[in-house]
């Protein structure tokens, strides 16, 4: 994709395959970037239009919020208060610049080149990249490359899959095998800041009823998937990237992104176990090898609360049975309640 529009796959395939392509990485100083972004959008024509230090603050707080987190774009728009462009455009490089590896990462392009900028003319450096272009298709050596100001870098990579892009952070759910073939199960938060790994089966995949589940979620009821807490990860994305974490009842912590506020992770006991929303890990239903889903719930808790029915033959537990406690409205919290259609 460029930007949001998608390319049709063929072209795409085209661009990939072509004779003397290459996946192009422009190698800059920092130092020049930060002086062209200055010299674009802080020049001194651009500071005597009305409004534009608004203008720029408004890109930052609203278009980029989600990205940077929330104590970068207030250290951002201090500084833009203050007149300080050049570290506001550092910041904006920080951003795009792990954004610009992980995309190099994930390139589907069998050659990557190399090609040395010493300079922020974009026409002198578009010779230089179509010079150390040529070259490559010639199959000239390295050296002869550098010559031109290029140092290419070309690099056999194993096949990878098509996969669709819809934006310009793609951190689809994926499910891999890690080491010992142990099974890990990845997802990521609404704007995609934080990605969480679980790996290994879950010791229980439960339905819950309670009310402070269905008040935090707006759902009738919620999801998770229970781990030991060493065998889930939580990872920040992106620079200033934030959780959030809230005490929401004695020895249960919930943590979410602190951007979109969507849940990523709660922490139970003590911190001994973890629970992953299933939405989160949407791989669970790509868990096919012939045996019983991991993934799969199966029961339902605290269903003496629940606000709707739900019948899919699961065991509907009064309460939560590892707990042992008596249930407010007498009873066990092992009692089973029956199904019932309403």
């Amino acid at each position: 994709h460029i930007g949001r529009c998608n390319v049709p796959r063929a072209i795409c395939k085209w661009v990939l395959t072509a004779p003397g392509g290459a996946f192009v990485v422009m190698e800059m100083s920092k130092e020049l970037r930060v002086k062209r972004l200055v010299e674009d959008y802080c020049n001194e024509e651009s500071l005597m239009a009305e409004d534009w230090v608004e203008k720029l603050k408004e890109c930052v707080s609203l278009g980029l919020a989600k990205k940077l987190g929330g104590q970068r774009v207030k250290d951002a728009l201090k500084l833009l208060d203050e007149g300080h462009w050049d570290q506001v455009a550092g910041m904006m490089i920080e951003y795009y610049d792990k954004l610009y590896k992980k995309w190099e990462a994930e390139s589907q392009s069998s050659n990557v080149l190399r090609v040395d900028c010493p300079t922020s003319d974009a026409q002198r450096n578009a010779e230089v990249i179509l010079q150390a272009l040529r070259r490559l298709a010639e199959g000239e050596g390295d050296s002869q490359c550098s010559s031109a100001g290029a140092v290419p870098a070309t690099q056999e990579r194993p096949h990878e899959p098509e996969v669709e892009a819809a934006g310009c952070i793609e951190l689809d759910n994926a499910l891999a095998t890690g080491e010992n073939n142990e099974l890990k199960f990845q997802g990521a938060c609404h704007c995609g800041e934080v990605r969480v790994t679980a790996t290994g089966e879950p010791r229980s995949v439960s339905y819950c009823h309670c009310s402070i589940c269905r008040r935090l979620s707006g759902a009738p009821f919620s999801c998770q998937a229970l781990y030991p807490a060493e065998q889930v990860e939580l990872h920040l994305e992106v620079p200033g990237a934030q959780i959030q974490s809230l005490q929401t009842s004695r020895g249960v912590e919930r943590s979410r992104c602190a951007s979109c506020l969507a849940p990523v992770r709660a922490s139970i006991f003590g911190g001994k176990l973890n629970t992953v929303p299933l939405g989160l890990i949407a791989t669970w239903k790509q868990h096919t090898n012939g045996k019983d889903n991991p993934m799969k719930p199966r029961h339902h808790l605290y269903y003496k609360d629940r606000v709707m029915d739900v019948c899919d033959g699961l065991p509907k537990y009064a309460g939560a049975p590892s707990a042992g406690k008596p249930s407010r409205k007498g009873g066990g919290d092992e009692v089973l309640l029956p199904e019932v259609d309403s």
